[in-house]
C-alpha cells in the first residue's frame, strides 16, 4: 500500500543487498526533495519484500558495508540525505557536480 501512495517522493530502500549504487550517489543525481526511506528491520528485508519493492520501481541503495540497527540506519539514512541535499550545510549544488 505504501508504494501505492508513495506520490511524488522517490522510494529508496537501503538494501544490504545492494552493493554498487550508494545512498550518496544516487541523491546526487536527483533534482527532487521528496524521498520516502525504507530501512529494514532486524535480520534485513524478505527476498518477497525486495522483489516487491524493485517490481515497484524502488530504487536499491547501500549505506556501506557495516549493518547497522534499525533505529542507527534510519537517523544514518535522513542524515546522508539532509547533507547530499545541503540542508546540513553540505554538498548539494548539485553534489557540487558530482562530486
Amino acid at each position: 500500500e505504501f508504494l501505492k501512495d508513495n506520490g511524488d517522493a522517490v522510494a529508496i530502500m537501503c538494501y544490504e543487498g545492494e552493493t554498487s549504487c550508494t545512498l550518496g550517489d544516487f541523491l546526487c543525481g536527483q533534482p527532487g526533495t521528496e524521498f520516502s526511506l525504507l530501512i529494514g528491520p532486524e535480520g534485513g528485508f524478505s527476498q518477497a519484500e525486495t522483489a516487491l519493492c524493485a517490481d515497484a520501481g524502488v530504487q536499491m541503495v547501500t549505506m556501506g558495508p557495516r549493518i547497522l540497527r534499525a533505529e542507527t540506519a534510519s537517523l544514518a539514512a535522513v542524515s546522508i540525505v539532509l547533507y547530499e541535499k545541503g540542508d546540513l550545510g553540505g554538498r548539494s549544488k548539485s553534489c557540487q557536480k558530482l562530486r
